[in-house]
């Protein structure tokens, strides 16, 4: 019964993985419309909203064309109400200077092209109109009266260092900031326009930037009227006094109403339904919780005829969260709750992420953000991956070999974005995708700016990482059609091989057939199997991610290891060597003689000394062999490193004095590598001729008059060499180990010597190749020796008798 059981299951098992090989993905990452996502990202850019800055009628107005699309789709929605500090500098900007003190001619400054003023830290409102002061580059040597009540110019930068300290306790009511080599393109620093608070410290101090052409003009004018300066300055310095400038910038800070909205993917609560506060807050509080989330908001307008379109910062990041949401809901229902959450006030340092992290308070374990800003970008840049912990690293390294898989370039960096840093204050793992583009946050960010190409590379992406995060993916994919059926074939003969050996008593067909020739044959040939499977294993092997970790999150396993990535990689790995083959393969073969040289010169040189050691251990019958014997086994247990590391020590000894190539290059390396076999091989063929001398053979031959010589080498050492040969099979594993070692300290230019070296060097194809070569060489070796076993077996049981 228990036989047709084995049947059953047999068939099930195969019938399992069959369907299995063939399974599709419940997920489909390439199904998008892209054309969906530059239709979005052109409207939410459009004059309509007027840059979206957040407490304005234009933003309000996208939130609400962006809701009711994920409305639409038939998600639950939150909208979380928050208050928000705003910078208001839409008011009309205006700064000039006179072209001399004699002059009566003004220069009019363009405000985002010649100047722009801030609303971090410090930064405020500066209404002015007299001298400013010009200190170049040195503020610190210019007398603090100079600066009280002026607007000082200065060329430094105020993110980095004491200038904007000193200028403010000097008691000046602005500083005009030409920031040279201190930023990276200052000239686009200046067309950008942000919202930032920094800081922010309730004074009103106008901290404002200006161009090159700027500075260097003031510069001149400044030179009218020298400060003489107390101090010895740098050369090129000066100090001076600007006759005339004049300065209206208003800066206001708001606080206003603004929202999050939060639209949510789960199986756990009814769909088309607007969630209460608390509704949502139960759901997350008993969810692991992954969210996609992108900033609505941008900085608004220039003036009453500019606004800031702000295409790529982040229209393209809602349009493309947007098209992912309206993926995700065609597919069948999973246990990971998804949340798509459009997020406000994040041009005001992320004031709307800190909400959404509030909502998180005590379950920040159980949740992973993706956070999506600038995507599409037609910009020469990679696509950046940020984290905002060290938990986000798994994260950053599964976008890596997707995207690697997928063929785009993706640049993984340890720099934290802004966003980044609030999720790492609040505990929570997220990973930034971006691109950097020198047009964010400028009037050139329209929707010219974007690729067709790069957003769909982008979009792929993030559903790839999506499809493996949270939906279910058939590793087995990987396979080709006739890769399927090659392992499917492997299965079926295992599968026969083993229901033939079930069942070849139950009948006389069975058995023949079992012991048929081509069964028998086709047995031989399944030994193959083992040697390719460990190729194939070590294949596989290389193929892991070389940053493999592991983390428990929220009280799940969390890893970047990829069953499916890992599989196409290894198959696409042998496929291109049967294609190429190995380029290499003459420095191969002669790593592998040299190797085997030495391998095989140390296996004699064990099997030689070991037994004429145990044999002259064992040949005296007095005590003092037990001695000889103590002293085989004493040098048996120190460690085998120990005997390398002073094998390695006796060599740079020798090295100093003298310099001989074939004792550093061969002698000592065979020494090292043969001392821990004739060790072992030396206590073996002890205790095989302490049993030989027992057999009654033995006593008979020596009742006969043989002398005692001859009778060890006649007769005895036959079977001891069968339990030496036998020992060296488990030998040769510990042989390979301690050769890689040996080959390694020593400089000896073999397989595992080069193995290191390839490993090291990521050399793929020269790593797999050299693997091979060592385990072709430990076949071989162990072939022979069985070979040697068998010879000595048959001389037993032959005419070669014992007596």
């Amino acid at each position: 019964m228990k036989k047709y059981v084995s049947l059953v299951v047999a068939i099930l098992v195969l019938i399992a993985i069959v369907f299995g090989l063939n399974k599709k993905d419940s997920y489909d990452p390439s199904a998008f419309m892209v054309s969906d996502v530059q239709n979005n990202i052109e409207k939410l850019s459009a004059p309509a909203f007027e840059g979206r800055k957040t407490g304005t009628i234009g933003n309000e107005n996208a939130v609400d064309f962006v809701t009711a699309q994920l409305e639409s789709l038939g998600l639950p929605i939150y909208r979380q109400t928050f208050k928000a500090l705003v910078p208001e500098t839409e008011t009309e900007s205006f700064f000039s200077y006179k072209t001399s003190s004699g002059s009566d001619e003004w220069i009019d400054l363009k405000p985002h092209e010649d100047y722009k003023f801030s609303s971090w830290g410090p930064g405020g409102s500066l209404y002015y109109e007299g001298e400013a002061i010009f200190a170049d580059n040195n503020v610190y040597k210019l007398d603090p009266t100079w600066m009280a009540g002026k607007v000082v110019v200065t060329e430094a930068t105020p993110f980095i260092g004491e200038s904007l300290n000193t200028i403010i306790d000097a008691g000046a009511v602005g500083a005009l900031y030409y920031t040279s080599t201190y930023m990276d393109n200052s000239e686009t620093f200046l067309k950008q326009k942000t919202l930032e608070l920094g800081s922010k410290l309730g004074t009103n101090f106008g901290l404002g930037f200006i161009s090159r052409e700027t500075y260097v003009s003031l510069k001149a004018l400044a030179r009218e009227n020298i400060i003489k300066s107390k101090t010895v300055l740098p050369t090129g310095t000066i100090h001076g006094v600007i006759d005339k400038i004049k300065i209206d910038q208003s800066i206001e800070f708001n606080s206003v109403s603004t929202e999050n909205i939060y639209a949510v993917l789960s199986p756990k609560i009814d769909q088309d339904k607007l969630l209460s506060e608390e509704a949502f807050k139960a759901l997350i509080n008993s969810e692991d919780v992954l969210i996609i989330a992108a900033n609505i908001d941008h900085v608004g307008r220039l003036d009453d005829e500019n606004y800031f379109p702000g295409a790529l910062s982040n229209a393209s990041g809602v349009a493309v969260l947007v098209e992912l949401a309206k993926n995700m809901t065609k597919q069948k229902n999973t246990d990971q709750t998804v949340i798509f959450a459009i997020v406000n006030a994040g041009e005001t340092d992320q004031q709307g992420v800190q909400a959404l992290t509030n909502l998180f308070k005590g379950r920040e374990e159980h949740v992973q953000v993706i956070n999506l800003f600038a995507l599409g970008s037609k910009a020469d840049e990679p696509l950046y991956v940020s984290g905002s912990n060290v938990k986000s690293s798994i994260a950053k390294s599964k976008f890596s070999r997707i995207a690697e898989d997928l063929g785009i370039n993706v640049t993984v960096i340890r720099q934290q974005t802004a966003t980044d840093y609030i999720y790492q204050s609040q505990g929570i793992s997220a990973v930034s995708i971006f691109h950097n583009s020198g047009v964010i946050n400028t009037l050139e960010d329209n929707a010219s700016m974007i690729s067709d190409v790069n957003l769909s590379k982008d979009i792929l992406l993030l559903q790839s990482y999506i499809k493996a995060h949270v939906y279910s993916i058939n590793p087995w994919q990987a396979l080709q059609k006739n890769e399927k059926y090659l392992l499917i074939g492997v299965i079926v003969y295992l599968l026969a091989m083993y229901l033939l050996e079930v069942f070849r008593n139950q009948n006389t067909f069975i058995e023949k057939l079992y012991f048929s020739t081509p069964i028998q044959l086709i047995k031989k040939a399944g030994s193959l199997l083992t040697p390719v499977s460990i190729l194939l294993l070590l294949i596989f092997i290389t193929k892991l991610p070389r940053d493999l970790d592991v983390a428990i999150v929220g009280g799940k396993v969390d890893t970047n290891f990829s069953f499916y990535l890992t599989l196409k990689n290894a198959i696409y790995f042998i496929d291109n060597l049967f294609k190429n083959g190995i380029d290499n393969f003459d420095f191969i073969a002669n790593a592998f003689k040299n190797s085997t040289f030495l391998f095989i010169l140390a296996s004699l040189v064990a099997i030689v000394l070991g037994t004429i050691k145990g044999m002259f251990d064992a040949y005296s019958d007095k005590e003092n062999s037990d001695v000889r014997s103590f002293i085989s086994l004493t040098a048996l247990s120190v460690p085998d490193i120990l005997w390398i590391l002073f094998s390695n020590i006796l060599i740079i000894k020798i090295a100093s004095y003298v310099e001989i190539p074939i004792l550093r290059h061969l002698i000592f390396p065979l020494i090292t590598l043969a001392i821990m076999p004739t060790i072992y091989v030396s206590r073996i063929s002890y205790l095989a001729f302490v049993k030989e001398k027992t057999q009654p053979y033995y006593y008979a031959l020596k009742s006969r008059g043989f002398s005692k010589f001859r009778i060890y080498c006649n007769h005895l050492l036959v079977p001891v060499l069968e339990n030496v040969l036998t020992s060296m099979l488990g030998l040769a594993s510990v042989m390979i180990s301690n050769m890689i070692i040996v080959e390694y300290l020593f400089d000896y230019k073999g397989l595992a010597n080069f193995v290191l070296i390839a490993d090291k060097s990521k050399d793929e194809v020269t790593f797999i190749s050299l693997i091979a070569a060592i385990s072709v060489l430990y076949i071989a070796f162990t072939s022979i020796i069985r070979l040697s076993i068998s010879l000595t077996t048959s001389r037993q049981k032959g005419g070669g008798k014992r007596v």
